[in-house]
C-alpha cells in the first residue's frame, strides 16, 4: 500500500480521504453507528456544539472495547499499544461520522438552494 493520501471529490463538492488506509476495516461499522447515535443525541443535548465531543467519547469507548476484546494483551507494551490503537481508531471513526453528517447536511443545503433558484 502506498503512503500517499488519496482524495476523492463527491457530487456536491465534499472531499473524502481513503480512510481504509487509516481505519481498521472491521471498525468501519462504527461510522453509521456513531451517525445514528448523533441523530439520537441531537434530540437530547441542548447545545449541539457538545455533540462531536460526546460522539468522540462514545467512539473511543467502542473502539477500545473492540481492541481489548480482540487482542492478546500480555505485557505493558501490548496494553499501551492497544490503548493508543483504540483511542486513535475511535477518533478517526468519530471524525468520519461527523464529516459524513456534515456532507449530508451540505448536500441538502445545495439541493434546497437549487430548488429555490428553479422556483424563483
Amino acid at each position: 500500500m502506498s503512503s500517499a493520501v488519496h482524495v476523492r471529490t463527491l457530487k456536491y463538492g465534499c472531499e473524502i480521504m481513503n480512510y481504509l488506509e487509516y481505519l481498521k476495516p472491521e471498525l468501519l461499522i462504527l461510522v453509521p453507528v456513531l451517525v445514528a447515535v448523533g441523530f439520537a443525541l441531537k434530540k437530547v443535548v441542548k447545545q449541539s456544539a457538545w455533540l462531536p465531543f460526546i460522539l468522540g467519547g462514545v467512539g473511543i469507548v467502542l473502539s477500545l472495547l473492540y481492541v481489548f476484546g480482540s487482542g492478546n494483551i500480555l505485557s505493558g507494551k501490548d496494553l499501551f499499544a492497544a490503548l493508543f490503537t483504540g483511542v486513535v481508531q475511535g477518533i478517526l471513526c468519530t471524525a468520519t461520522a461527523v464529516y459524513t453528517h456534515q456532507c449530508f447536511k451540505q448536500s441538502q443545503n445545495v439541493k434546497a438552494e437549487k430548488s429555490a433558484c428553479n422556483q424563483g
